[in-house]
């Protein structure tokens, strides 16, 4: 596995990444290719080809991967440098804006925590980092710091278009990134934590008049067979087992 990072990590953005992607899955991780099927599938059920869509907090890009492969003009944003060395690779040819900057209520500089914890799919960056001290003192494999520029939505709005879809994942900036929000999207999705729900909570109530549904992991599928409100879904969600480790709310 650790061969298949390298040499997946070497080869992406050239011609060669795909097909070497695909015969490694094949053979070893089935289940990724499945993954990227199933993503694909979920997102074509509101985003179409030409639609604008902001992923804001792109990693290394799975999410903009699929959103390109359903036609979107997306905007990619990411403030972790190890994962932009590898999400510009990944996008490379592709309809792809990339914007190398954090997000938040306000555009100004802060501080970054860069987690120590290499967790992604290729490369050295990682899953978790941060502008949130306190996520930083949570971690057992350590952080180190770098500055970064935090922008708004609002800001991405004005520079890109109004955008059909805003997936929001920024490890605990979720509220303060929908804070920077004036405009109101067709659809919007979040990040929750069943273990903590603060963040998510303060994400709903600057939504009050959408209706809500959550997809647990990465399954691909809404939890609910009904679109609930926002003062239901604060409800469904204490319900969900603290053995989940993470899933995303969805607000149309």
């Amino acid at each position: 596995m650790a061969f298949g990072k390298r040499l997946g990590g070497a080869l992406v953005g050239t011609p060669l990444y795909q097909p070497f992607r695909f015969i490694y899955q094949t053979a070893f991780g089935r289940d990724a290719i499945r993954k990227r099927r199933d993503r694909k599938h979920f997102y074509a059920q509101f985003i179409s080809p030409r639609d604008l869509v902001f992923d804001i907090g792109a990693n290394e890009g799975l999410y903009s991967e699929a959103f390109c492969a359903l036609g979107a003009d997306v905007v990619s944003v990411e403030p972790d440098p190890r994962n932009l060395e590898i999400l510009k690779k990944r996008l490379r040819g592709r309809k792809v804006r990339i914007e190398a900057c954090a997000m938040g209520s306000e555009s100004r500089t802060q501080t970054f925590y860069l987690s120590n914890r290499n967790d992604v799919a290729i490369g050295q960056g990682s899953t978790v980092s941060t502008l949130f001290p306190q996520y930083a003192e949570n971690s057992d494999e350590g952080y180190s710091n770098i500055t970064v520029q935090v922008r708004t939505l609002d800001w991405l709005r004005e520079k890109y278009g109004a955008p059909k879809y805003v997936k929001i994942d920024t490890e605990g900036s979720d509220a303060e990134v929908i804070r920077g929000m004036s405009f109101q999207p067709a659809m919007l999705s979040f990040e929750f934590l069943p273990e903590d729900l603060s963040v998510a909570r303060k994400c709903v109530e600057q939504l009050p008049d959408r209706r809500f549904n959550y997809v647990l992991e990465q399954q691909a599928r809404y939890a609910l067979e009904d679109w609930v409100t926002a003062e239901q879904i604060s409800r469904v969600l204490e319900d969900v087992p603290k053995t989940v480790f993470y899933g995303d709310v969805f607000a149309r």
